[in-house]
């Protein structure tokens, strides 16, 4: 008996303590995912101190090369075309990763009353309850990193499928939704790819049905 409660207070010294329960934000708490898909996408971005325009096959060929052979990667009529003006900077496609593509919506949808979104403004920020675009989340696949934090902005060209398996999508800021202060924001490209050609027509469906709800009466977005 003595051994057995001198065993016991032994166990009883080296228990892990409990741990606190620390609830983990991701800034979509308000938001709700409309459409879900796994993806890779592509950012095109302009090659540093470059001044040779880029046509749409090279930009296509940067976006497939990465992919080898793989089923859905598109050809030279499948990526968007790049700048191709005069002396216009040249373009490639850099691939961001892989992961589970979010289509995100404001959630509970905000009043009629409420102010106008302020474009640049982080969705978990002071006026969270203002009108906010739809937009596109993604984070690397098994590793949670963010690669994509796109805002629809229904001012900007309409996302487009590109192949059977690729879509275009334009937006302001970049990819993880960084505003510049007190300048005009750049606008950007990224392509996402999807496994088979009847998720593009779904993701694309689910694309154009959120920036029509996103769009002001009178404003663009159906048509």
């Amino acid at each position: 008996d003595g051994d057995r409660e001198a065993a016991e207070e032994e166990l009883a010294i080296v228990a892990a303590p409990k741990m606190p329960i620390v609830e983990t934000l991701t800034g979509e708490e308000d938001e709700l995912c409309v459409h879900k898909v796994r993806a890779k996408v592509f950012i095109l971005e302009v090659i540093e101190g470059s001044s040779v325009p880029v046509t749409a096959d090279a930009s296509a060929s940067e976006a497939s090369a990465s992919e080898g052979k793989e089923e859905g990667a598109p050809g030279a009529e499948g990526a968007p075309a790049a700048a191709a003006a005069p002396n216009a900077p040249a373009t490639r496609w850099v691939e961001r990763g892989v992961g589970a593509l979010h289509l995100n919506v404001h959630n509970p949808p905000p009043s009629p009353a409420a102010s106008e979104f302020v474009p640049g403004a982080p969705a978990h920020a002071a006026g969270a309850l203002k009108k906010r675009p739809p937009r596109l989340v993604m984070r690397v696949e098994h590793v949670g990193r963010l690669i994509l934090n796109m805002q629809l902005l229904p001012s900007m060209p309409p996302p487009a499928k590109v192949s059977e398996t690729s879509i275009r999508v334009n937006s302001l800021g970049n990819a993880l939704g960084e505003w510049p202060a007190d300048e005009t924001p750049p606008s950007f490209q990224c392509l996402i790819r999807v496994k088979t050609a009847p998720e593009a027509v779904a993701l694309l469906q689910a694309l154009t049905d959120a920036l029509e709800v996103a769009a002001p009466k009178g404003g663009k977005g159906k048509g």
